[in-house]
């Protein structure tokens, strides 16, 4: 891809979105600089600041003649949020009610405990165009969503030597180093409470190896968590069901969220098949899992979805292994983890209902 492109060259082969006017804080981001990204006001829509690397990125996957020459890209554009176009940051502008929670001047980094140990400039404050892409939660009602970092390399073909050491060093205190994943952070509903509960990077951070299946329960929470292993204490029991996170206790529930587990599954299998035969590199991307209950048809929906390129490449043997192959195989263990988890405990709630009926 040609990163020297202009954003205003990007932006002037897509058609300005209608709605792109006005537009609302989305309070349901996952990870990254928080208040840094918008949607519009019927929700079809979310509004990212990004580099100009980024934006030609989503310009050249929509374009036909770029597939022809890369075809293997289109093997992973249909797990790609649908690209509505680039604008500029000043054509749009915060509706009244959202208009109190601006973009920081700078952002926390995080240590290797998940303790904050110092602040960077936001570089998202920098950004003057923004690319405009479908909202993966639009029409879902009670929705969790959860940002997976995938890969052992953070940084592109493009960046300098300090921009790739300082990239090394932060992947080396996370578990992205052995496992090539980060549990960059999540909103999970919680039905008796009618809210999302927001985990954020810090938790991911405070992960090891031994502990990030923990996160699972923030993705596909069980019945028995008295709280999401991101807040303190992190507790489960069988025995006080009165100080359970008021989350449905049946059986119903418990075979819904391991379905909604075994169908993000489904899909990690096919976008990790799609990631290693394009025959790009993929650092620094993300995979996003969305769920909940579609408000038009009523029943449970899952999607999942690669987001975040502006470190996109061609593969290049002379640069490390991006580590995206690593991250996705931990991830597919941990959703089959955590699916055989909830099923288990089904199967054995409903032994004791029985034998109690007896």
């Amino acid at each position: 891809m040609d990163s020297n492109q202009s954003a205003s060259q990007a932006s002037g082969s897509q058609q300005f979105p209608p709605d792109a006017r006005s537009v609302a804080r989305f309070h349901l981001q996952a990870a990254g600089h928080d208040g840094a990204i918008d949607t519009s006001l019927d929700h079809r829509n979310v509004y990212k600041p990004t580099t100009q690397e980024e934006i030609q990125f989503y310009e050249n996957i929509n374009d036909s003649d770029f597939l022809i020459e890369h075809p293997g890209l289109v093997k992973i554009k249909p797990f790609i949020p649908a690209y509505k176009g680039c604008v500029d940051r000043s054509s749009y502008t915060r509706s009244d009610d959202s208009m109190q929670t601006e973009v920081e001047e700078e952002v926390p980094v995080y240590g290797e405990g998940g303790e904050v140990v110092g602040y960077k400039e936001n570089t998202a404050k920098k950004h003057t165009h923004s690319i405009v892409l479908s909202n993966l939660l639009y029409g879902l009602q009670n929705p969790t969503v959860a940002d997976f970092k995938l890969g052992k390399r953070w940084w592109g073909s493009g960046s300098g030597q300090a921009k790739r050491f300082r990239h090394d060093k932060s992947c080396a205190a996370t578990t992205s180093s052995a496992t090539g994943i980060l549990f960059a952070g999540a909103h999970t509903w919680v039905p008796g409470q009618e809210t999302c509960v927001p985990t954020t990077k810090s938790y991911g951070y405070s992960l090891r190896e031994d502990t990030l299946s923990d996160s699972m329960a923030c993705v596909f929470p069980s019945i028995t968590d008295l709280h999401l292993p991101s807040e303190k204490p992190y507790l489960a029991s069988e025995t006080d069901p009165s100080s359970w996170l008021q989350r449905k206790k049946s059986s119903d529930y418990m075979v819904d969220m391991s379905n909604r587990a075994l169908k993000s599954l489904e899909s990690v299998t096919d976008i990790r098949t799609a990631t290693k035969e394009s025959g790009w590199s993929y650092p620094g991307s993300s995979l996003l899992i969305a769920h909940g209950v579609s408000k038009f048809t009523g029943k449970t929906e899952v999607k999942c979805a690669l987001i975040d390129f502006a470190h996109a490449h061609k593969h290049n043997d002379e640069l490390p292994p991006d580590g995206v192959d690593d991250g996705l195989e931990t991830l597919s263990k941990l959703l089959e983890d955590r699916a055989n988890y909830l099923e288990s405990y089904r199967r054995t709630t409903a032994r004791r209902h029985d034998t109690a009926e007896l």
